[in-house]
């Protein structure tokens, strides 16, 4: 059964998700492991994807070289700024647009005035705790 937790809860809710979007550490755990990835694989001479069925290699550029150090950190900043900037627009996936009813407890697709079709108003499940019976 669902039930809707109190409106202190729902408001922590509300700033712990805020903080989370605010967090300038988050996207580090994502932009530091690929731009290592992408400097290594770029340093050792891969050059792009599989075009035609072909994947482009150049020659290696050894590590701890100017080249390789720029284009770690070219590619460490873009990243970061590229999680960043989705982090804070929200994540837009594809049950983002399922509520809940708060007459009828079923879950419904989103719409533009976020009203059930039983008349109930359309809320996001975090508004909700499941308890088992």
């Amino acid at each position: 059964m669902w039930t809707r937790r109190t409106e202190h809860e729902i408001e922590a809710a509300k700033l712990a998700d805020e903080a989370k979007r605010k967090s300038l550490v988050r996207p580090l755990y994502w932009a530091l492991p690929i731009s290592i990835v992408v400097s290594i694989l770029y340093s050792f001479g891969y050059r792009g994807g599989a075009t035609r069925g072909v994947i482009l290699y150049s020659d290696p550029i050894p590590f701890l070289s100017t080249k390789f150090y720029f284009g770690a950190i070219f590619s460490f900043s873009l990243l970061y700024v590229v999680v960043y900037l989705q982090q804070r627009r929200g994540s837009k996936f594809v049950g983002d647009d399922i509520l809940l009813c708060g007459n009828c407890q079923e879950p419904a697709h989103a719409n533009p005035q976020r009203i059930c079709s039983c008349g109930g108003r359309l809320e996001p499940f975090e508004y909700y705790t499941w308890d088992e019976d």
